[in-house]
C-alpha cells in the first residue's frame, strides 16, 4: 500500500509538471500567434497597432467598416477591433487592454446596434481569451460568463483541453514555427464578406413571427456611459454609429425605437455625434447584404465611403464653430 501511494504521488507530480510545462508552452506560443482568432490580442500585447483611430463593436463593425477606405479617405491609421457575437461588455474589455498596452487613439468609432446593451451569459469564441486568463481584466469578465470553468482558471493546461488545433498552434509558435494562415482577405482587422443574400432572415421570421424584445441591461448601459466619459476625459473623440440593417428586419425588434432613443440620449448628454444609418438607402436593397444584419463587401465599402464623407462634414462644421 505504501509503495502504491508513493508511485501515485510520483505519477501525480510528473503529470502536474508535464501539464505545467505544456500550459506554459502553449500560452506563450498563442500569445505570439498570427491565427485570426488571436491576432488582435497578440498585436495589442506586443504593442504593434498604435492606431490613431480605433473601431469598436460586434460583427457589425468587423465586416462593415473598411479600414482601407477609412485610411485612404481620412488619411488616418485605423484598426478594426470588431468581434463576432459580443455585447459592449467584451468590446470594452478589448478596448481597455488596447489602451493599457498602446498609446491612446485620437478617435474611436463605436459601432452600436440592438445587441449592444444585451446581457450575454455566454462567452462567444472564448478560446481567444485562453492565453490571457491570468490577466486581471480578462479574469474579471471570463469568471462571469459561460465558457471557462473553475478548473480552466485554476489548473494548468485544462483551459486548452479539446482545442487540438490551438495546442498545435501554440507549441509550434513557441518553437518559432508559424503555421500558415490565409490573411489575403483581411486589412487591419476588417474582414469583408463577399456573399449574396442568404436565408437566415427567413429562418428568424419563422422562429419569431411576432418579433422579439431585446433586453437592455442597466449595468452595461452604465458601463457604456462611463466608457464615453473616460474617452472624453482623455481627449479621445468618439462617434456612435448605427450601421445599415435591412429595413424589413426593423419591425421584428419590438423595442427598436427605445434602443435608438437611448443611444440618442447618451450622445446628447455627452455632446458627441450619433449617426444612425439604419434607415439609409442601402437598407432597402438585399443586394448590399448577406443577411438582414450585415452588409456584404460591396455594401460595406459603399457604407464606409458614406461614413467617411459624413465624418469629414462633421469635422468641418465643428472646426467652423
Amino acid at each position: 500500500m505504501k509503495k502504491f501511494i508513493i508511485n501515485l504521488l510520483i505519477f501525480s507530480i510528473l503529470s502536474f509538471s508535464l501539464l505545467l510545462a505544456l500550459d506554459k508552452m502553449v500560452t506563450i506560443g498563442l500569445k505570439n500567434s498570427n491565427a485570426p482568432v488571436y491576432e488582435n490580442l497578440t498585436k495589442i500585447h506586443k504593442r504593434e497597432i498604435n492606431s490613431n483611430l480605433i473601431i469598436n463593436g460586434s460583427s457589425k463593425a468587423i465586416v462593415q467598416i473598411s479600414t482601407y477606405i477609412i485610411d485612404s479617405i481620412l488619411n488616418l491609421n485605423s484598426y478594426n477591433f470588431g468581434m463576432n457575437g459580443t455585447n459592449f461588455e467584451l468590446q470594452h474589455l478589448v478596448n481597455q487592454l488596447y489602451r493599457i498596452h498602446n498609446p491612446n487613439p485620437d478617435y474611436i468609432i463605436q459601432i452600436v446596434s440592438h445587441g449592444t446593451f444585451k446581457l450575454n451569459e455566454d462567452l462567444h469564441e472564448y478560446k481567444r481569451f485562453a492565453p490571457y486568463l491570468n490577466d486581471s481584466l480578462v479574469k474579471q469578465i471570463t469568471n462571469k460568463l459561460n465558457g471557462f470553468s473553475f478548473a480552466d482558471h485554476h489548473f494548468p493546461f485544462i483551459r486548452y483541453s479539446g482545442f487540438s488545433v490551438e495546442i498545435l498552434n501554440g507549441i509550434s509558435n513557441y518553437f518559432g514555427v508559424r503555421l500558415p494562415t490565409d490573411k489575403s482577405f483581411k486589412h487591419n482587422g476588417y474582414i469583408p464578406h463577399n456573399k449574396n443574400w442568404d436565408n437566415s432572415f427567413d429562418s428568424f421570421k419563422e422562429e419569431y413571427p411576432n418579433g422579439q424584445i431585446i433586453n437592455i441591461d442597466s449595468s452595461i448601459v452604465s458601463l457604456f456611459n462611463n466608457y464615453i466619459m473616460d474617452c472624453l476625459r482623455d481627449s479621445i473623440g468618439i462617434i456612435l454609429i448605427y450601421p445599415p440593417t435591412y429595413h424589413e428586419s426593423h419591425k421584428y425588434i419590438k423595442n427598436r425605437g427605445e434602443i435608438i432613443s437611448l443611444f440618442e440620449s447618451i450622445a446628447n448628454k455627452n455632446k458627441i455625434p450619433f449617426l444612425d444609418y439604419s434607415e439609409d438607402s442601402l437598407s432597402y436593397s438585399k443586394k448590399y447584404f448577406y443577411n438582414s444584419q450585415h452588409l456584404n463587401k460591396h455594401g460595406a465599402e459603399l457604407f464606409t465611403e458614406k461614413l467617411c464623407a459624413d465624418i469629414k462634414k462633421w469635422n468641418e462644421s465643428t472646426y467652423r464653430k
